[in-house]
């Protein structure tokens, strides 16, 4: 269960377009702030039937659509804004985050790239940077990871998700007491932050120590009652403890929050398994590796579903 969390964390943080827009695009801003996506919409087609030269207008646009979940029209608009701006680092670095956001890291990376052959500004280099080091993260590359977030470190030591996410490839390289070391600055800085509980969380978990993991985990919840993949981790803490009922509760919600997270699908089978009810444990590890389990976090689910359900339709 090591890095889902921080993963997505990374993830979301990458589609906040908060980055100035030119002028005549303030009100369709101020509409998409308020979550008026159509209005939004509406506002920006205005624009780009006047002037369809502005590669501004058409990444706007784009993160509408990627509000609205139409992703290929998404895509399609950061293309004619790359298109437009080619020399524009910006443009290439929207496009990346929507890369990483449908989980095409070697698409992203290569955006990343040609964003930092062209930028010169200091801070949006190390944005750039950290998005580079999500996408070697998601690739499982971790030690290119850990060079993109020391880069980044170098630069502002107190980067929020570059300390999280170097606490999570830390651990994945193996150096467990330098993660906790991370984590515990995220927290110390930023103690209202999620992410930070959350990943202590995972850590002592792993480490066996499974009341620190269930404070950390209600911590998260306590901060936000609606975060998913807190659910989802309680859960597996639970399962680990033996509260078969109390993690069922708390997978069940997590996959009312996020059908799509196929790690709770993964967390759910186990507690199926431990239930002895082989069925529903089966049609769920399918799920998770429908939902790119294996792509992820390995080989795991396909082994479990070798080891439980070779006798199952």
């Amino acid at each position: 269960m090591k890095s889902i969390f921080v993963l997505l964390l990374v993830i979301s943080s990458s589609l906040c377009f908060s980055q100035a827009k030119t002028d005549p695009l303030q009100h369709a801003q101020a509409l998409k702030d308020s979550g008026q996506y159509e209005e939004a919409f509406k506002e920006v087609n205005l624009l780009i039937n006047r002037d369809s030269s502005v590669a501004d207008y058409f990444d706007f646009r784009a993160d509408l659509y990627f509000q609205m979940r139409l992703f290929e029209d998404a895509k399609s608009d950061y293309d004619k804004a790359v298109a437009l701006a080619p020399n524009d680092p910006l443009c290439y670095h929207y496009r990346s985050n929507f890369y990483l956001s449908m989980q095409q890291p070697d698409l992203a990376i290569e955006d990343n790239n040609r964003a930092l052959a062209l930028v010169k500004n200091d801070t949006l280099k190390h944005a750039i940077v950290l998005n580079r080091g999500a996408c070697y993260s998601m690739k499982r590359d971790f030690q290119k990871a850990y060079d993109d977030y020391l880069t980044v470190l170098n630069f502002d030591s107190t980067s929020q998700t570059a300390l999280t996410d170097m606490g999570t490839v830390l651990d994945e390289l193996g150096r467990r007491d330098e993660s906790i070391a991370y984590l515990e600055k995220v927290v110390r800085l930023y103690p209202d932050f999620v992410g930070g509980y959350g990943n202590l969380a995972f850590q002592f978990t792993e480490m066996g120590q499974y009341q620190k993991a269930l404070d950390y985990n209600n911590k998260v919840l306590e901060l936000d009652p609606k975060e998913p993949f807190g659910y989802n981790n309680r859960g597996y803490v639970k399962y680990k403890m033996n509260d078969l009922k109390g993690a069922m509760q708390d997978v069940n919600h997590s996959l009312e929050l996020y059908p799509e997270n196929s790690y709770a699908y993964r967390n759910r089978a186990l507690i199926f398994i431990a239930l002895k009810q082989f069925s529903f444990a089966c049609a769920d590890l399918k799920k998770a590796i429908g939902l790119g389990f294996t792509a992820m976090y390995g080989d795991e689910v396909q082994k479990l579903l070798d080891k439980y359900c070779t006798n199952t339709n």
